[in-house]
């Protein structure tokens, strides 16, 4: 990592972002999520967590974190002008924002966030953190990942580092100071190189019954690659933007191991981040910035990081669908 470049979140995006959205909309709504997340990492550290008795409506066990987080980043959104609408993994319906309704459409936009991703893992003090996808307008349906304006991804760990994209500027990351604010930490921007030396074999339990994830996966332990994997999709995808390598999966395997990624909460956010740092996603058949929402609920598989490793995973995936006639 480069030295530090000591620079204030308002500051860069005055400085990277086209001045219309610099003055008046994204900027806004990337400030009051960056300010929701300051809020989190702080509860994190000083929160009894404790089971909030109860499931999600993905059939999740809900910790009191969980909602703690998520009432913390709906109350942000809610105050933010340039919100229109969002929706979270904890309470996947859409919340309309009243004082937004007069802004322009390109000037309005829908959040989708997982408040928490990774909290059945927070017992064990490993990392966890938030995921958000902002699109334009006021509801998500029918539009592509690719249509995804911004992401951000905050990782709670011993430090809390936030991660943005964007295509005016593609990846950066920022740390939060002990005086809640978010600095940028390196002159250059986070790139990804084509070729994977670590990975990250999600739904690992898949190999039983996917010859062609198993053949992947060995193939890796066997040239010597690095196995680096908690069972945190944000811990588990942003140390790729961090070593500038490696390959992030999880396959489906219905119907004993089905997959359990959101595509408008975890995965469509986490697939724009890693392609504005030159990385590819997909989601087993194809480009994943392709994919359209057609429900809150919709899930799906995903392989991203490197472009060659992720591509190996596309085409192992593609003829497997191809011998068994499904494509």
């Amino acid at each position: 990592m480069s030295s530090l470049a000591r620079e204030e979140l308002s500051a860069f995006l005055a400085r990277v972002l086209p001045a219309t959205d610099a003055t008046s909309s994204v900027a806004g709504v990337l400030k009051a999520i960056a300010a929701s997340c300051a809020e989190v990492s702080l509860a994190l550290r000083t929160e009894v967590i404790c089971s909030a008795n109860g499931k999600n409506k993905f059939g999740d066990d809900v910790l009191s974190v969980d909602l703690l987080a998520d009432d913390c980043i709906s109350r942000h959104l809610q105050q933010c002008p340039h919100v229109a609408a969002f929706c979270s993994e904890e309470r996947p319906t859409l919340t309309s924002v009243s004082s937004s309704s007069s802004k322009p459409v390109n000037e309005s936009y829908c959040v989708a966030f997982d408040p928490l991703d990774g909290s059945s893992i927070i017992p064990c003090n490993f990392a966890v953190g938030s995921i958000f996808g902002i699109w334009r307008g006021n509801y998500f349906i029918g539009q592509k990942v690719s249509d995804i304006v911004s992401s951000v991804v905050v990782v709670y760990g011993p430090r809390t580092a936030m991660f943005l994209a964007h295509r005016a500027f593609g990846a950066a990351e920022f740390l939060l100071e002990k005086n809640g604010q978010w600095q940028k930490v390196s002159n250059e921007p986070l790139t990804i190189k084509p070729d994977a030396k670590i990975f990250a074999p999600g739904n690992l339990r898949s190999v039983s019954v996917l010859p062609w994830y198993r053949r992947i996966v060995k193939d890796y332990m066997d040239s010597g690659k690095t196995l680096r994997y908690t069972g945190g999709m944000v811990p588990d995808v942003c140390q790729i933007l961090i070593k500038g390598n490696g390959v992030f999966m999880t396959p489906e395997a219905a119907p004993k191991y089905k997959v359990k990624l959101r595509v408008l909460f975890e995965c469509g956010p986490m697939a724009f981040l890693i392609q504005c740092a030159g990385g590819y996603a997909t989601t087993g058949l194809g480009d994943y910035m392709d994919l359209v929402i057609v429900e809150l609920h919709q899930k799906s598989p995903i392989a991203l990081g490197s472009k060659n490793d992720a591509k190996r995973f596309e085409n192992a995936c593609s003829n497997q669908q191809r011998t068994m006639g499904k494509l």
